[in-house]
């Protein structure tokens, strides 16, 4: 499994987005308090596996760009 990105729960709680290097089948872990902080803010925000919702934070407007 390999870190792919970071994203927020509902709740607001941050995990960690994993992706197998064999199947690419994707799994969330939630951040703990012996991750390496630094190393945990350089993941890409992404969006939450499963959710097909567009995050008003996460839009690019072509136009204002």
């Amino acid at each position: 499994m390999e870190p792919v990105g970071l994203c927020s729960r509902r709740n607001g709680e941050q995990v960690i987005v994993h992706r197998c290097l064999g199947c690419q089948a994707e799994r969330v872990c939630r951040v703990a308090a012996d991750d390496n902080p630094l190393v945990v803010m350089r993941l890409p925000l992404i969006q939450h596996p499963g959710t097909q919702e567009i995050d008003p934070l996460f839009e690019f407007d072509e136009e204002t760009a």
